[in-house]
């Protein structure tokens, strides 16, 4: 009795291990297939999740693009307009300086003629040159009243220019026009005495001049026995020129040498003051 009960037991036993482990495979085998649908659910989710945020940046990526577009169209569009207006207000000032230059020569075709022979006189021969009946006759001829007109119409509204040209080339010009002026009228006042002063010794006319010329230059105008007017007058005009070159070719600008400028117009004023 006892082996036969020993013996199902045995099977009994048996079977339980073999169904037991039939049990665990079957579930090993169905967590698996739970775990694996799971899986495909979540990375299905995750990639839906991707796709719409992957759209969403997209859309704001391309309303960025769109807007940049936008932003860079209006600076192109400014930049242009900038750019075309500067070009304008350039060429425009460019007008304004050839009037100015035009006054330069302007004035100095309009000087009175007894300069060219001032200019070859050597200073002993001055005196008793500008006392002869002929050179006296040319001078009868003239009063402060005509040579102020005289000036006046050689400079006419140039003054209307000075806002758009730069205090530098304008100062030039003012120098230019003081030195014309008080050269005509010394030697127009000086003529009348009976011993007139030799035009270059005036201190008038020398302070005008060194308040743009440099001291070689004014050294060299002094030195001269003939030709010191038409120095003086070819010196400035190639600094006028000089500086407008540099302006244009953009080594200079109008607004720059506004200090400089100030200290002309101040030594050309009070020697202009002095007279």
């Amino acid at each position: 009795m006892s082996e036969v009960w020993q013996t199902v037991v045995t099977a009994l036993g048996g079977y339980t291990v073999i169904f037991g482990g039939l049990f665990w495979w079957l579930s090993k085998r169905r967590l698996e297939s739970l775990l694996a649908q799971e899986k495909g659910r979540i990375q299905k989710d995750v990639n839906k999740e991707n796709a719409d945020l992957f759209a969403k940046h997209q859309m704001e990526l391309e309303a960025l693009k769109a807007k940049l577009n936008v932003e860079e169209s209006v600076r192109q569009m400014l930049a242009g307009s900038f750019s075309n207006a500067q070009s304008k207000v350039f060429e425009k000032r460019l007008e304004y300086i050839e009037e100015l230059w035009k006054a330069f020569y302007t004035l100095r075709d309009s000087l009175p003629s007894f300069l060219t022979y001032v200019d070859i006189i050597l200073e002993d021969e001055y005196e008793e040159w500008i006392k002869r009946t002929d050179v006296q006759k040319v001078f009868g001829e003239l009063s402060m009243e005509k040579i102020t007109k005289m000036m006046a119409s050689a400079s006419g509204d140039i003054e209307k220019v000075r806002p758009f040209i730069g205090e530098y080339l304008w100062s030039l010009y003012f120098v230019y026009r003081a030195f014309s002026f008080r050269l005509v009228v010394f030697i127009f006042m000086e003529q009348q005495k009976e011993h007139p002063k030799y035009w270059k010794k005036d201190d008038g006319l020398k302070q005008i001049l060194r308040s743009v010329l440099s001291e070689k230059e004014m050294s060299s105008f002094m030195s001269k026995d003939i030709g010191s007017i038409q120095y003086v007058k070819t010196l400035m005009e190639g600094i006028f020129i000089t500086q407008v070159g540099k302006i244009i070719t953009g080594q200079s600008s109008i607004q720059e040498g506004f200090e400089q400028a100030r200290n002309i117009m101040i030594s050309a004023r009070q020697a202009t003051q002095d007279a």
